[in-house]
């Protein structure tokens, strides 16, 4: 027999037993997610063993720590499930290993925790939602976890019902309407986001416009929610009627500014034009009115020269041009002159000359 011919039968044997040991090694995998897995469907309650502290000290150390995504779901899961069952005082990484980030301002057992939940719920298993929702029961005193929890809740609503469902929506729908009541407004909102996909859209709408209404610094982040980012169109006629009524509010400048750009793109630019040019006299610092609190600076600029230019505002045009002017156009100067150059030739060339003389 040729060397050749003698080799193909040891060839085969190598491979066949590393196919054997690649199904082994599958099979105690396998095996070893199975138990991490019935482990986290349990209710996490009783004080802290050794190895619970263990696993946050090897994982915090190696992957939370390190800013790293967590490479396989069980290690996601192992994590989750001891910061459910602790908290930054009974685990020891957190109260001493991370003792010194306290003291400039961050709050390291919150945001490990906020991150292990997206990446243990990335595909809205089952365990990960068991510890999502005692997290959601159980973490009132973590502001970020709470919100993040009640996130990722809502997500399970909107993408699996039907682990909601196997868990009863009392649970989460308990906490949520407890979040209702809170004085963060911060809560309040991600509430009313999650009830929304449980389908109590009333209730969310009528939860957002309060914070839009009241001025609070998430107004605007509420306006953002009436609008679907996806079809880009606003989600419904009372989500609509809401826009409108922002309009007319005492709240910040950027809610306000928001609810003109999405209402320019839904189609209804007769209805915003009047708010957006009061917008941009105040921040041509022409005027203070609008009906607006705060200045309008940044955001809300950028979305009031966006929404007239995108309407084809005739009346805009001299506070545009007046923006460049002033220096207060930014990025958006641009814009503004290639507008004024296809609509008023006299006012582009004026605001030309400014801009070209100081930049």
């Amino acid at each position: 027999m040729s060397e050749a011919g003698a080799g193909k039968p040891r060839g085969r044997r190598v491979l066949k037993v590393a196919a054997l040991c690649m199904l082994a090694l599958a099979a105690s995998y396998g095996t070893w997610y199975g138990y991490i897995y019935n482990q986290a469907l349990q209710p996490q309650t009783g004080p802290l063993t050794e190895a619970d502290q263990r696993v946050i000290r090897f994982h915090g150390c190696n992957v939370v720590t390190g800013g790293d995504i967590y490479v396989l779901r069980s290690t996601a899961l192992r994590y989750l499930r001891v910061m459910v069952k602790g908290d930054s005082n009974s685990i020891r990484f957190y109260q001493q290993g991370r003792a010194a980030a306290k003291k400039d301002g961050i709050d390291w057992y919150q945001e490990d925790m906020v991150e292990t939940m997206f990446f243990a719920s990335r595909d809205y298993n089952k365990a990960a939602y068991s510890l999502i929702l005692q997290a959601l029961e159980t973490k009132d005193d973590y502001p970020m976890v709470l919100n993040a929890a009640a996130g990722r809740v809502g997500m399970y609503a909107m993408r699996r019902m039907d682990i909601v469902r196997q868990y009863g929506d009392d649970r989460p729908l308990k906490c949520l309407y407890k979040m209702l009541r809170s004085n963060k407004d911060y809560h309040r909102l991600s509430a009313a986001s999650a009830l929304n996909n449980f389908g109590y859209h009333d209730v969310a709408l009528n939860t957002r416009e309060d914070i839009i209404k009241n001025g609070s610094q998430y107004a605007c982040q509420a306006v953002q929610t009436l609008y679907d980012y996806r079809t880009e169109k606003v989600d419904d006629e009372k989500s609509l009627a809401i826009l409108i009524r922002t309009l007319t509010y005492q709240t910040t400048s950027e809610a306000k500014s928001e609810a003109v750009y999405f209402l320019t793109k839904s189609g209804h630019a007769a209805i915003a034009e009047p708010v957006a040019i009061e917008l941009l006299k105040k921040a041509c610092g022409i005027t203070d009115t609008a009906n607006a609190v705060g200045p309008c600076d940044g955001r809300a600029r950028d979305n009031v020269v966006h929404a007239l230019i995108r309407m084809n505002s005739k009346a805009a045009i001299p506070y545009l041009k007046l923006l460049v002017i002033n220096g207060k156009a930014s990025y958006n100067a641009s814009s503004i002159l290639e507008y004024l150059r296809a609509t008023d030739f006299m006012a582009y060339l004026e605001a030309k000359e400014y801009d070209d003389t100081h930049h």
